[in-house]
């Protein structure tokens, strides 16, 4: 699905689709949005923007984001492994549903990089302001 915003003015090829798709969590839905950033000249742009602003949730230029942890740890549920953690935010989540327990401390490992990486962006972007918007070039006057 290509939107006319992104053939004409090489704006985002977001443009004009439905925003709640952007936030889903259904793996479909998440598909096709991918597939949309794939080829959006403006996707390198919008990563970094949703990096900077530290998103939470949704698809921004073509990756997921989900609430990102400040502290982990792997945990036994019932004979399962799992990785709980605390979000920015002071939610508890848990992620992954694991038979070994190998494999929830590499999952373990993966978000907290990832949170580190995301946290360090987000700390160290100038010109660009918090918040559930794009950045403009006001923005950053």
């Amino acid at each position: 699905m290509t939107t006319t915003a992104a053939l004409v003015g090489g704006g985002p090829a977001c443009a004009g689709t439905d925003t709640e798709t952007w936030f889903s969590t259904v793996p479909a839905d998440q598909v096709v949005c991918l597939r949309i950033c794939a080829d959006c000249p403006v996707r390198e742009a919008c990563l970094a923007g949703a990096l900077a602003r530290d998103e939470q949730w949704g698809i921004w230029g073509g990756r997921i984001f989900t609430p990102r942890f400040v502290t982990a740890a792997v945990d036994d549920v019932a004979g399962r492994w799992m990785v709980r953690g605390l979000t920015r935010d002071g939610v508890q989540l848990g992620r992954g549903w694991f038979k070994r327990r190998e494999d929830a401390e590499a999952l373990l490992v993966e978000l907290m990089a990832d949170s580190a990486d995301r946290a360090r962006c987000a700390e160290t972007a100038p010109g660009w302001r918090k918040g559930p918007h794009w950045f403009t070039d006001a923005d950053a006057a």
